[in-house]
């Protein structure tokens, strides 16, 4: 070759890029943040305790995952925590006539009068 470059040995260093996990609760706020924890193709997840969400009287919500659906690392990513509403358990009156309430299914109050039996 011209200009002396013949034989030139040329090397060239890759770094692997680390990318940031952040976990949201519904209300924004971080729950956990992985900061440049994981690598191309690696699935995040999360280590945390299981997210909670206050019961409003009327409904309890129990966690049923991550949105968007947790995938493999292709960039920084961002997953926030999804909430499913379940009515609130019936109470249980408290009466002094021997009444004996009956939850039939989730809404359904029956009272039976003629216990004892």
């Amino acid at each position: 070759m011209e200009g002396g470059s013949a034989g030139a040995e040329l090397y060239a260093k890759w770094e692997l890029a680390h990318y940031t996990v952040t976990w949201l609760d519904e209300d924004g706020s971080i729950l956990e943040e992985d900061q440049d924890a994981y690598t191309w193709g690696q699935t995040p997840s999360y280590d945390g305790t299981e997210p909670v969400k206050a019961a409003d009287g009327k409904y309890t919500d129990r966690f049923i995952g991550w949105s968007p659906e947790v995938f493999a690392v292709k960039g920084d990513a961002t997953y926030t925590a999804e909430y499913q509403a379940v009515s609130a358990a019936v109470p249980v009156p408290e009466t002094g006539d021997h009444d004996l309430p009956i939850l039939c299914g989730v809404l359904a109050l029956v009272s039976l009068r003629s216990w004892p039996w």
